[in-house]
């Protein structure tokens, strides 16, 4: 691993791995009816299942797979913000799944514009201390830089749908960035410390929170 290649890599496996994400995975096995937004299953429960307002859920084996908010939940009708495709029933019940909001804000990357109504998520990548851990050579060729970078995924969900979403995606996070294990991408890696996950925090018309993410790696100067 060297220094010019340290932060973009590690940025790039923080991506990767937040992208792997997944809260929720339902398959109903029912059938299940979409009409204006509202999925609704012929027998079990969307309560059981873990859905709850404020998720951006996307029904694959519907036309065009559509992704919206759930908006309310009861045991046998979700209701979401999707506005098509038109009424459909799926026998099967599709496949229901909560991941990584699609809004993202990757660091470097523009395009992206924030929507009151959507969640979505940032990345922050904070270069942290460096310290000499030998002396290495002449002119200190060879030496070994011990580095403490730590990645920070902010999450940011609509107010006035619960803390739900936001608590159950940011535990996913923490869940997939365990102290201990290696974060790598290519032939670096480095090996996470510590996790840590904020408070919810007031961000405007959105509740902010924000999973933070310590590394150490080691370059050679």
């Amino acid at each position: 691993m060297s220094l010019a290649t340290l932060h973009p890599n590690l940025r790039a496996a923080f991506r990767q791995k937040l992208l792997t994400l997944i809260d929720i995975d339902h398959s109903p096995g029912v059938s299940v009816s979409l009409a204006s937004g509202v999925f609704t299953r012929a027998s079990g429960s969307w309560l059981d299942a873990g859905f709850a307002r404020g998720m951006e859920v996307q029904a694959i084996g519907f036309t065009n797979n559509p992704r919206g908010v759930v908006t309310a939940v009861s045991a046998l009708a979700l209701t979401t913000t999707i506005a098509a495709p038109a009424s459909q029933t799926v026998g099967g019940g599709g496949q229901f799944v909560v991941g990584l909001p699609i809004g993202r804000a990757w660091e470097g990357e523009t395009g992206f514009f924030p929507s009151d109504d959507a969640p979505y998520v940032a990345e922050t990548v904070l270069p942290g201390p460096s310290r000499k851990t030998s002396v290495g050579g002449p002119n200190g060729r060879g030496a070994v830089i011990e580095h403490k970078p730590s990645l920070v995924a902010s999450f940011f969900y609509p107010k006035g749908r619960g803390t739900i979403a936001i608590e159950r995606m940011t535990g996913a996070a923490m869940t997939a960035f365990l102290p201990g294990s290696a974060l790598s991408y290519g032939a670096d890696s480095a090996r996470i410390t510590d996790v840590q996950c904020s408070q919810n925090y007031d961000d405007g018309s959105r509740i902010g929170r924000a999973v933070t993410v310590s590394l150490l790696a080691f370059t050679q100067n």
